[in-house]
């Protein structure tokens, strides 16, 4: 379940962005890209494991529970990978909870009683505390970073021969993670950042990690999900590779064009937008068609309850309720000269877009095909294969790693 909360928490957070893009846009500071780069970081952790477990039940008889025929280093990333989740999740929450119990924080103080505060106040205030919590989410992101790399490399040297599809996955998984983590690492070192900032362009990181996280994890999801039983046609695998080619040329245009200054507030174009509901929408189609039980009750109910919570989003008076919450992160836009227009970055922006949307269909006709071949107890691409093994073997990841 966790992808499919994921996908829905930027399914909503997309939407408010289209209705409020006149008004707010998300600040591309390196503090909320990292922060938001550890959640982004995790569902391309998970599409690995997914593709680790799918390969280790394709050439060496893995099963859900038989964890022997896996490599050791997939049991020390798994604890890596909680680990700094967690250390996320007490970032954050903690620094929710200080802003709910600071509301004055972001005001001016009015008079003697707002500069006379007890010890508590202080310390929820003190630069150390907000210093340690920034720190804490580049030692998250840096951390899935080293799962990520992990990760890469036991696919390298497990048994079996690599598919297209899964080398795709890793190219992807690896320009997602590098601008990431050089984002960490800059926080954690003065030295790092400066030495860096003197041989790249300014705001080349930045701009070269929003861009990877605009359709980075919906499309290693894809990838984790496709070609199961590792025999793809030449056609699907070179839609894979144009897909995730043209996600990287993406990355590296926009790093060495930034489209818009660092530490501003400038909306995502509105095809942009478009674009990441679809695909976070069909990704999650293809999560579910991928694991058949959890096509439940809850999990119909809960699509009803986020159309609806998106849907409405279009009244002012229930997006007051949200957007004090957001407003750290969320702000008046910058002015429009802070962003910059590339001819050449568009259309790679552009031509990667179209080529992960591509990636997504031709993912959903496979996983739909293989399912059907699951249905009829044989296969219609072909009946060498052992269809209803690799669908086994999804599934036993998904298991495995939602436990």
């Amino acid at each position: 379940m966790q992808p499919l909360v994921y996908l829905a928490v930027r399914v909503w957070l997309g939407w408010v962005q289209f209705i409020e893009r006149s008004e707010r846009a998300f600040i591309n500071s390196p503090l909320v890209l990292v922060a938001a780069g550890s959640v982004h970081s995790w569902a391309v952790v998970y599409s690995l494991f997914v593709a680790v477990h799918t390969r280790a039940m394709r050439f060496s008889g893995y099963h859900q529970g038989n964890t022997e025929n896996l490599p050791g280093s997939v049991a020390v990333t798994e604890t890596l990978a909680v680990a700094s989740l967690w250390v996320w999740l007490i970032a954050g929450f903690t620094t929710a909870a200080c802003r709910m119990l600071d509301e004055d924080a972001d005001g001016l103080p009015m008079g003697d009683k707002d500069l006379n505060v007890g010890p508590f106040l202080k310390f929820i205030r003190s630069p150390q505390l907000h210093n340690v919590l920034a720190h804490a989410h580049s030692v998250s992101c840096a951390g899935l970073f080293v799962s990520v790399m992990l990760l890469c490399m036991t696919m390298a040297v497990m048994s079996g021969g690599i598919t297209v599809c899964e080398t795709c996955l890793v190219l992807v998984a690896i320009c997602f993670a590098a601008p990431h983590a050089v984002l960490a690492v800059r926080r954690l070192s003065d030295s790092l950042d400066i030495a860096l900032g003197e041989i790249l362009p300014m705001d080349t990181f930045e701009a070269a990690a929003a861009e990877a996280a605009a359709v980075g994890p919906q499309l290693s999801v894809l990838l984790s999900l496709a070609d199961a039983p590792g025999h793809a046609f030449w056609w699907q695998n070179i839609a894979y590779t144009v897909a995730a080619m043209a996600f990287v040329a993406a990355v590296v245009a926009c790093g060495l064009n930034p489209q818009k200054l660092a530490n501003t507030a400038v909306p995502p174009d509105p095809e942009e937008t478009f674009v990441c509901l679809l695909l976070n929408s069909m990704t999650a189609l293809a999560i579910v068609l991928s694991y058949p039980h959890l096509n439940t009750w809850f999990l119909k109910l809960s699509v009803v309850a986020v159309i609806a919570i998106t849907g409405a989003s279009k009244q002012k008076e229930l997006r007051e309720i949200y957007l004090d919450w957001l407003e750290p992160v969320f702000q008046t836009p910058s002015d429009s000269h802070k962003g910059f227009q590339n001819l050449q970055r568009q259309t790679l922006r552009k031509i990667a877009w179209g080529a992960t949307l591509f990636c997504a269909v031709v993912t959903l006709w496979d996983i739909m095909a293989h399912t059907q071949a699951v249905a009829v107890g044989g296969s219609p691409v072909d009946p060498a294969t052992t269809t209803a093994d690799a669908a086994a073997a999804t599934e036993a990841a998904f298991n495995v790693l939602d436990s």
